[in-house]
């Protein structure tokens, strides 16, 4: 059984307003300075190609807080430790698949000597990233409740 591919519908790409157009974010990459270096595919220009047309793509360092509110992650995400934040998407996908409060993949650990490791880190981050999703899905739902069905 192979790795299952991402299709495009599913795929959760957000607008993002740069240099006077809208984006979509493809990527995020390397946080420096209050800035994220990030991939971003046009919405509004093309290059015409063999295969049909192809978004104008562009990356550059956009100020973290605009990424964030594009991807509505919380103030302050993109200065995280990379594994916490993986930890807090785990979180966020984990709700979205229907799991459980009490389905953290992260275990409390300890050393040897009886001290603490970084595991509650993670399982707060997992916990954060959890209830973001379960904040966030209650607000999406009560936006599709005043919209009025046609």
């Amino acid at each position: 059984m192979g790795v299952p591919r991402v299709r495009l519908k599913e795929a959760r790409m957000q607008a993002l307003q740069y240099d006077g157009d809208s984006w979509d974010v493809v990527n995020t990459g390397a946080y420096r300075d209050g800035t994220v270096y990030c991939h971003l595919a046009s919405r509004t220009r093309f290059c015409e190609q063999r295969n049909g047309r192809v978004p104008v793509q562009v990356a550059d360092f956009i100020t973290a807080e605009q990424v964030e509110a594009a991807l509505d992650r919380p103030r302050g995400f993109f200065a995280w430790n990379r594994a916490l934040r993986g930890a807090f998407e785990r979180g966020e996908r984990d709700h979205r698949e229907g799991a459980g409060l009490d389905a953290c993949p992260y275990q409390d650990k300890r050393k040897s000597g009886g001290g603490l490791t970084w595991s509650r880190a993670y399982q707060t981050a997992w916990r954060d990233g959890y209830a973001f999703a379960r904040e966030q899905a209650a607000k999406h739902a009560s936006r599709k409740d005043a919209i009025p069905a046609k």
